[in-house]
């Protein structure tokens, strides 16, 4: 019985913390408001081009780590930016204006 108990007590613990790695604070999937945007994404955006107005952002999965897609302007010209959710700058270019 001690047996049987001590098994369940290490699989409960075990389940526990593997469920405990999903971030419940991550948004899900889509369009992001850019008011919900975490700080740290939004600083490692303005690190990376200073003065960056931020107009739309979105969200996804790549590779077990979330990915915040930031388009914006940076100095008068169209940017777009992937941001990990731990503030690393994956991606940074200049779009062309539209005409």
């Amino acid at each position: 019985m001690k047996r049987l108990k001590a098994i369940l007590l290490i699989g409960l613990w075990i389940t526990e913390g593997a469920l405990a790695q999903v971030d419940s604070n991550m948004p899900e999937e889509g369009a992001l408001p850019v008011s919900k945007l975490p700080v740290a994404i939004v600083r490692a955006a303005n690190d990376r081009c200073s003065g960056l107005l931020i107009t739309s952002a979105e969200f996804s999965w790549r590779r077990d780590d979330g990915v915040y897609r930031l388009d914006g302007r940076c100095k008068g010209e169209p940017v777009r930016l992937d941001v990990t959710g731990t503030g690393k700058v994956l991606y940074f270019t200049h779009l062309e204006r539209a005409r």
